[in-house]
């Protein structure tokens, strides 16, 4: 195809009607090819996009929530009121810990397995490692293994137990320049406790915070090394992770990060680590590769928070990258050639690799959030629009089918992760599940689109899925959520709803869940077949008997 292109005033003006978003898209990729010598030269039209679903409501009303939150006070569980005596619990902690082995710490290696295991077997006294003591207390949360074995409540009481006297430790430790190592391992497990199960989110950023000032300081001694130590690789790992954790508790707390991205690109093997552990560590690798792409970190910062504009060769070329990146995966973490269309939804249906399921499900995430840009395009001034509304109705039109296709694949990714054997929830499910309301709620709001019927159950599908997999007696009714009174009165008092609970920060994360899908469900004009069931009044009573050990 053939161009004609002139300078005028200073800037390349294209005379040649383009007709199509493949014939934009092709003049974007030769632009970039043939004309990069002028740099500067050529100016392609910046625009912003227009984004209201009551998920970003309720995300700025959890930030308020969450930085209202003062520290509780909590006495740590009397022997007496266990499940069992404290003679039981060695071979108690020894299930915890060979469940954690086996089945988290695969997939988030912060251990070196077969080097712990020896060391836990050493232990003479259990209770003397803050370590293996918060190990204990993260898996009786978080861990599928045990959740048909106890209650909600009871998981938190022997969780707590845990929680007080890894802590104790800590108290004493972390300023020993001997522990150190030890110290940031601890945090690393506690923090999910404190956030997830306490929502405690002060607490947890004062924890991570200390994790991250100490990783800062081994680390010059670790990269002088000749040769990667075990030390070395795991205070890599655990870097990465307080970075991360730290990026985005800044980001919930005050609307922006102080740090910098971590660029971290490839994270090392422990020789001797088994061949699931290492397989994840490759997928990690190539995650790696996406999240800290400049091009595709930029537009995803925009969509998240759209105060500035953005060109469409920025995002055309994001597009681009994910597709090469798919293209470059090994056969061992890619569904299929090409992931989209009837091909990858065949599939996804025979697949059985949990790896796999969770890149492709990564792909459509990002897929979701470049596109998210150009659902609802709005150019700067009124001078762009002229002559450019029939562009950005098929921008529109063609971010609206390709969000519709990769919403009902990321579902059904999601719908496979959750539901299958042994699988503890991904924290990106909750990112994946939360990206695809967020589109179909964007494409409700857009004139002349609508949701296909099968999509619709999808996404109803995914949010039962999520309340299947969470303790019954710890979701809260949605006639009895705080989120839409807080959002209009903005009162702290509806706060104490969550502390009536359990694990508040898990009540806390459902019940967003709940409100983001509810608001889906008044855009999606949903039948009542696919609306969410409100909780019996026996979940609330359990929930409720919880709180009797907390000051």
């Amino acid at each position: 195809m053939e161009w004609k292109l002139t300078i005028e005033n200073g800037q390349l003006k294209l005379h040649t009607q383009i007709s199509s978003i493949e014939e934009l898209i092709m003049f974007n990729q030769a632009s970039l090819r043939y004309l990069s010598p002028f740099n500067g030269l050529v100016k392609i039209t910046p625009f912003q996009f227009q984004k209201k679903s009551m998920s970003t409501l309720v995300y700025a009303s959890c930030r308020l929530f969450l930085r209202a939150i003062t520290p509780q006070v909590y006495v740590l569980p009397s022997p007496g009121s266990m499940p069992f005596a404290l003679s039981e619990m060695r071979p108690f902690m020894d299930k915890l810990i060979h469940s954690y082995l086996k089945i988290s710490n695969p997939k988030l290696p912060f251990l070196f397995a077969p080097a712990f295991l020896e060391h836990y077997n050493g232990l003479s006294d259990p209770f003397s490692c803050p370590i293996t003591l918060a190990i204990c207390a993260h898996t009786l949360c978080m861990s599928r293994d045990v959740l048909h074995i106890y209650s909600a409540a009871e998981r938190r009481r022997i969780a707590e137990f845990f929680y007080v006297k890894s802590k104790d430790i800590l108290d004493d430790i972390f300023d020993d320049p001997s522990r150190k190592l030890e110290t940031i391992f601890t945090i690393s497990f506690l923090n999910h406790f404190l956030t997830f199960v306490l929502l405690q989110p002060q607490e947890s950023r004062r924890w991570i915070t200390i994790s991250y000032l100490l990783c800062k300081e081994l680390e010059p001694m670790y990269l002088e090394l000749p040769e990667p130590s075990v030390e070395s690789i795991l205070l890599q790992r655990h870097s990465l992770y307080a970075t991360r954790m730290l990026k985005l508790t800044d980001l919930i707390m005050d609307g922006a990060p102080d740090l910098p991205w971590p660029k971290i690109m490839f994270s090392e093997k422990i020789p001797g680590e088994d061949e699931e552990t290492c397989m994840y560590i490759d997928m990690y690798n190539h995650l790696l590769e996406i999240s800290n792409n400049p091009c595709i970190h930029h537009v995803i910062a925009f969509t998240e928070n759209p105060v500035t504009a953005i060109s469409l060769a920025m995002i055309f070329e994001s597009d681009s990258i994910i597709r090469r990146w798919w293209n470059n995966l090994p056969p061992h973490f890619r569904l299929c050639d090409v992931f989209c269309g009837k091909e990858a939804e065949a599939a996804l249906k025979q697949n059985t690799s949990f790896a796999k399921c969770l890149v492709f499900a990564y792909a459509h995430y990002n897929m979701l959030q470049i596109n998210a840009c150009l659902i609802n395009p709005k150019l700067l001034s009124d001078e762009q629009v002229q002559g450019n509304t029939g562009i950005l109705e098929k921008l529109s039109e063609r971010a609206v089918s390709t969000g519709i296709q990769s919403c009902h694949l990321l579902l059904s990714a999601i719908l496979q992760m959750v539901t299958g054997p042994e699988q503890d929830l991904s924290p990106l499910t909750f990112e994946f599940l939360s990206c695809a309301f967020n589109t179909l709620t964007a494409i409700a709001c857009c004139p002349n689109a609508k949701v296909p019927k099968s999509l619709q159950r999808k996404s109803f599908e995914g949010a039962r899925a999520i309340h299947a997999r969470m303790p019954s007696d710890n979701q809260i009714p949605p006639s009895l959520s705080p989120l839409k009174a807080f959002i209009q009165t903005r009162e702290q008092e509806y706060l104490s709803v969550y502390r009536r609970y359990p694990m508040p920060g898990l009540a806390l994360v459902v019940d967003m869940f709940s409100m983001s899908y509810t608001d889906l469900e008044s855009h999606l004009h949903v039948e009542k077949e696919f609306s969410l069931a409100p909780m019996d009044s026996n979940s609330i009573i359990k929930a409720v008997s919880c709180t009797d050990y907390i000051k």
